[in-house]
């Protein structure tokens, strides 16, 4: 009969009750900001275009991106 629990070292993934940072690279941060000011240029410039019936549209595919 197997044990219902085994210690395995290659599945070290237990809970440890313990509060682990996750640290993100500023890297990810800069590219973060860079989408969202082209958003926010593109949303801008877009609100000079007369589209028509196209407006809504285009208005929620970019809110949507």
């Amino acid at each position: 009969m197997s044990a219902p629990y085994r210690e395995d070292p290659e599945h070290d993934d237990h809970d440890d009750g313990a509060v682990h940072a996750h640290i993100s690279p500023v890297k990810l941060y800069v590219n973060i900001f860079l989408v969202l000011i082209v958003c926010t240029v593109l949303t801008v410039l877009t609100s000079y275009v007369h589209l028509g019936p196209l407006n809504l549209a285009v208005a929620i595919a970019i809110a949507t991106l």
